[in-house]
């Protein structure tokens, strides 16, 4: 069940936390077998990045898992920031369009 009293975890946070530092690996370490720079690593476990769908392969090969763990980590994420951001007020008084009868 996800928690709704607080965000979503970072998948960032859950690299380093469930994946990187159990494996003993540094950020060295894991750009390196990521073929990706020190500086990517860095940028999403420190949150400043995202995980894109090119960086879930990598993710997935490189620590058996799947693509999809990533990037359903990262979409709730989003979802939660933008649900909580001001812009949330405006989409919340947006009205929903009418649907044509479809025959």
């Amino acid at each position: 069940m996800k928690p709704t009293h607080r965000p979503p975890s970072h998948p960032g946070e859950i690299l380093r936390h469930e994946f990187r530092e159990p494996l003993t690996l540094t950020q060295e370490d894991l750009a390196r077998a990521l073929a990706v720079s020190f500086k990517t690593v860095n940028a999403i476990e420190c949150g400043r990045q995202g995980i894109t769908p090119e960086m879930a392969h990598r993710l997935a090969r490189c620590l058996r898992t799947t693509p999809n763990l990533w990037l359903n980590l990262q979409v709730n994420f989003d979802l939660w920031q933008t649900a909580h951001s001001p812009i949330a007020h405006e989409i919340n008084h947006l009205k929903p369009l009418r649907m044509a009868a479809r025959r």
